[in-house]
């Protein structure tokens, strides 16, 4: 789980990013098994992007983590970055209000454990469209070193899942799902 300033061109532009590792990757950034190992944007790091764009890359002084609480039953982390996604200099000012919350229940006598993501999305006024990113190494429901990732939508009503290959291996081959 990474947020905070973007104070240079070579951090990644999506704060509140994170990943899973449980035996190997569970859920993967893009850039893991890219060609290039250069890819910042939301889409490829588990973030969200707003209208098709993701952070102001040209820097964001108020991203910060609020807080972080681990205890034997869970971990508990929740992020501010509204501010990341407005810019005046690019005529960006749609977000009024986003944070993002990881809740990881920790297993259990049955082994089991869960991670829930949270994400609250204010708009200064209608009409813009939030994207929810995840990157993982194979089709959802695959088994990855012993575990399976299944992935189950809360909110909000009516919205629509899709998954396709991500080709940033050499020569364009598969490096992940999306």
């Amino acid at each position: 789980f990474k947020c905070g300033p973007i104070i240079s061109g070579h951090q990644d532009f999506a704060p509140g990013m994170w990943g899973l590792f449980k035996g190997d990757l569970q859920v993967a950034f893009a850039k893991t098994t890219s060609h290039s190992g250069i890819a910042q944007d939301p889409w490829d790091n588990n973030g969200i992007s707003i209208d098709g764009h993701g952070a102001n890359p040209r820097g964001d002084s108020g991203s910060k983590v609020l807080w972080v609480e681990d205890k034997p039953e869970y971990l508990h982390l929740a992020a501010s970055a509204h501010t990341a996604f407005n810019s005046e200099q690019q005529g960006w000012n749609a977000v009024e209000e986003y944070y993002r919350e990881l809740m990881w229940l920790k297993p259990g006598a049955d082994g089991r454990q869960f991670v829930v993501i949270a994400d609250r999305v204010r708009f200064r006024e209608a009409g813009h469209v939030a994207v929810w990113h995840l990157n993982t190494p194979g089709p959802i429901a695959t088994r990855q070193a012993g575990s399976t990732l299944f992935l189950h939508r809360l909110l909000p009503d009516g919205a629509q899942s899709g998954q396709h290959e991500v080709r940033l291996g050499t020569a364009g081959a598969v490096s992940g799902w999306r």
